[in-house]
């Protein structure tokens, strides 16, 4: 009798756990899948060589709703650099670039943006960055 009760308390909890697996399982697969693609996307804007006279400041990488009112992913990688070659310099050397998108289905533009911000030195700070936007958000709840 005791064994009985110990079995179906078992199965209880296996029970539980079991529905528990499937109910969160869609998002934590859906979330993983994207955090790769995001990973794999900002990898190849990481990969581009540097200008001379050029130093890495700072990057990110996000994924989510970053643009549009919802029901979509988008992906977003970003390189801050500090340079002493000038604004066309810079331009001229982007000019023409793409690379992957993130699911792989075509390419994207590198943006450029100048910001105003002086460091300790007169340098020019601008940041590279590629957008994807507009892919399925499946289950991904920062995607909404």
């Amino acid at each position: 009798m005791e064994s009985n009760k110990k079995v179906s308390k078992r199965l209880k909890w296996l029970l539980f756990f079991s529905i528990l697996a499937l109910a969160v399982n869609p998002f934590t697969v859906s979330a993983s899948v994207n955090d790769y693609s995001l990973k794999r996307f900002s990898s190849q804007l990481a990969n581009v060589p540097l200008p001379q006279k050029t130093n890495r400041v700072e990057s990110y990488d996000r994924v989510g709703g970053i643009t549009g009112n919802g029901d979509n992913c988008d992906f977003k990688a970003g390189i801050t650099y500090e340079t002493e070659l000038s604004e066309e310099e810079i331009r001229a050397y982007y000019s023409g670039l793409e690379l992957r998108s993130a699911k792989g289905q075509g390419q994207v533009e590198i943006g450029l943006l100048f910001k105003e911000v002086k460091w300790k030195t007169d340098n020019l700070v601008y940041e590279i960055y590629i957008l994807d936007e507009g892919h399925k958000a499946g289950f991904d709840i920062r995607c909404t």
